[in-house]
Order: structure tokens, then sequence, then C-alpha cells
């Protein structure tokens, strides 16, 4: 039974792709310009030519947090100008687990792409195409400098998006689209799906107490990870009272789960918990059952707010919150 569902998969995988390669080979020799994709004559990413290794790795960086919703290619071996395929010599060293792990090295998450190191164009000669996958983990941040000696190509904590034709850092409004891109996409559904057992899960264990909420403007963590309408009558009814002091009340709730409670696990120590499995499986429950709700609910509240054209100090407030979430993950040296 397994070898037909076997031999399937691999003519799928096998037209899949045909389809990139007959779609670069109309990119290159009609000299079509777009912004998915990235055409170059010849890429090194040696040792012993740092330069082009993170210029390679920002261009990576670049494309993976672009604002496309669709697959994104590098071709290696392409002229643009000439319209025509180049061969490349040092296709070996574009092994598949090779680039990975110089991209795990310089970012994270680490970008979500397949790496062909030996397609034939219909002239013969050999190229090498990555693809990137068309939903990415954005935003993709840099996590070890990249600096020779006369130049820095990026910093840690540096986030680099390609736009159009440019290679630019990530800007405010940037980061914003990623994030409302991720709300849209995962949020909604996969949040409220958690959401949605975790009531489930309470109901049973305290019996059919736990009914319908009733609209209460008294903060309660148990809004920020419960059922999701919930939240939503609380903001309603905060915006339309106004209460400001309540609103702040919820987001300090908010803060203790995002920033603060990572201090009782050490995330800071350079050395390893005297129990390693005990302490990763705390770790992982907190993150999973309060940080990841709490989080995805603080950006829920920031949206509600902007949808019924709330305070801008409170969508700046939440903000702020999800700002220093991410500054202090920065330092979370235990996991490395």
């Amino acid at each position: 039974m397994a070898e037909p569902t076997e031999n399937k998969l691999l003519a799928a995988l096998a037209g899949q792709f045909e389809r990139y390669r007959a779609e670069v080979q109309e990119v290159v020799t009609r000299g079509i310009e777009h912004p998915r994709y990235e055409l170059k004559r010849s890429v090194t990413i040696s040792r012993d030519h740092l330069e082009d290794r993170f210029d390679f790795i920002r261009l990576i960086q670049g494309l993976a947090n672009a604002h496309i919703a669709e697959e994104r290619f590098i071709v290696i071996g392409a002229d643009e100008q000439q319209r025509k395929f180049c061969a490349v010599s040092n296709a070996h060293e574009f092994d598949p687990a090779d680039v990975s792990q110089i991209l795990e090295k310089y970012l994270f998450p680490l970008p979500r792409i397949e790496v062909f190191k030996n397609v034939q164009s219909e002239d013969g000669s050999s190229y090498v195409l990555i693809v990137f996958s068309a939903e990415q983990p954005r935003p993709i941040v840099a996590v070890t400098e990249g600096r020779t000696k006369d130049k820095v190509y990026f910093r840690v904590g540096d986030i680099w998006i390609k736009k159009d034709t440019r290679l630019q850092p990530a800007s405010r409004d940037d980061l914003n689209a990623i994030y409302e891109a991720h709300v849209k996409s995962r949020v909604d559904e996969e949040a409220e799906n958690r959401a949605r057992r975790r009531f489930e899960h309470f109901r049973e264990e305290f019996g059919s107490s736990l009914g319908p909420q009733p609209v209460t403007l008294t903060p309660r963590p148990e809004l920020l990870i419960g059922a999701r309408e919930n939240l939503w009558r609380f903001v309603e009814a905060a915006i339309s009272e106004p209460k400001p002091s309540s609103f702040k009340m919820l987001l300090e709730m908010a803060r203790e789960r995002l920033v603060d409670k990572w201090d009782g696990y050490e995330m800071g120590s350079p050395s390893l918990p005297a129990d390693p499995d005990k302490w990763v499986s705390e770790v992982a429950d907190f993150y999973r059952n309060e940080f990841l709700p709490v989080f995805e609910s603080t950006v829920d509240l920031g949206l509600r707010i902007i949808k019924y054209d709330g305070s801008p100090k409170w969508v700046g407030q939440a903000v702020d919150h999800l700002i220093e979430a991410f500054e202090v993950s920065r330092q979370f040296y235990r996991l490395k």
C-alpha cells in the first residue's frame, strides 16, 4: 500500500520541479523582470569570499521577508541583460545541507527554501535554483552579525526586506504589515481553535457553571486565554465607555506573561538547568498554553481598537508590549 502512495508523491514533486524549470526558462530567455525572480550571473558563498556570502544571506533574508504571497526564486547562472543561461562552475557550494547550515547561523527563523544545485536549461547550461515557499515564518531576523574588516553587512536584530528591485531595512510599516498578515492567516483560525479547546476543558472540569460570560469591564487573565468572544466584548465595552484604566490593567496582565514570567525560567542564563528535560517541558507548556495565546490576544486587542476607532494611545500601549516581548526574546541565551 505504501508504494503507490510514494510513487504519487514522487510524481507530484517531479511535476512541481518541471513547473519551476519551465517558468524560469521563460523568465530568463524573455527578459521578464518581476519581483518574484532574482537573476544572478554568479554567486559564491565560500568562506574565502565573506563579502559575497553576506550579500547572499541578506538577499535570502530580504526575499523571505518580502510582501509577496507567492513562491519566489533566485536563479544563479542567468544573465539578465543577455537573456541567457551561464554555466555555474561552483554549484558544489550550494549543497542544500551546507546552505541550510550557513543560513541557520545567521538567520532566525530559518527561511523555508529548496535548493536545486544542478538544473539544466534547454540549451544544456547548468544553473542553481533556489525556491522560496509562499509562506514564510516572517519576520526573519539576523541573529549573528555579518561583518568584514571593512564593512558591516547586517547587525544582530536587523530585518532586511526586498521591495520591488530594492533591498532595504524593514520599516515600522513593514513590520506592521507582516504582523497583520500573520494575524489574518493564522490567529483567527488557530488561536480560536485553541481557545475553544481550552474553554471546553474548563467546562468539563468545572461543569455547567461555565456558561456564556457576561460583558464586564473587570480585567481578568481569563480574557487573554479563554474564548475570544469574551475578549472582543471587553474591548468593545472599554471603547464605548471609555475605560482606559481597565484596558491598561488588562495589558499589564498580558505583559506579565509576555515579558515578566520568562524570568522564572532563567532564560538569560548561559548555563544549562539542573534538569534539562523537565525545564524544556515546562518552557514548552508555558509557551504553548500561556505566552502564545496571550501574544495573539494582544495583537487582537490592537486590531479591535483600530477597527472601532479607539484611542491611538491604547494601540501604542499594545504595540509597546509586543515590541518589549520581542526584545526580551533576543536575550534567551539558554536556548542558544
